[in-house]
């Protein structure tokens, strides 16, 4: 399930606010990670690769609540809500696209970080 992408992408041809169609390419788990005041987060790095050609890596924490952007991705692709109590294979997504929106923000050090958000059915 691992997708080998640059660590930072500048995605310079996503512009903010416009949707994009994007497959799900990459689900790479993090262990013992700082989120926020979590020390030990469960977290994955979702790998997307946009119909434009570009790559966008966002890192999420696992959540299973409809509230969650895992459980609005799940949704978005299966139709489906998430179980909490069962959880879902990560199979159930991968390969599958999904249209987002394009939200980005420039980083303290320069760096333009891009994100998926409000996934959609293709």
């Amino acid at each position: 399930m691992h997708y080998f992408a640059p660590k930072n992408p500048q995605n310079i041809s996503l512009k903010a606010g416009n949707n994009t169609t994007a497959e799900v390419v990459g689900i790479d788990f993090l262990y013992n990670q700082k989120w926020f005041d979590n020390n030990n987060a469960h977290l994955v790095n979702i790998t997307f690769r946009c119909k434009t050609g570009e790559i966008i890596v966002q890192k999420e924490q696992v959540t299973l609540n409809e509230l969650g952007n895992i459980a609005k991705l799940y949704k978005a692709i299966t139709g489906k809500d998430v179980d909490p109590n069962i959880g879902f294979s990560a199979k159930e997504i991968m390969n599958k696209q999904v249209v987002g929106t394009i939200s980005d923000y420039i980083a303290k050090n320069g760096t333009r970080y891009v994100r998926l958000k409000d996934y959609k059915a293709v």
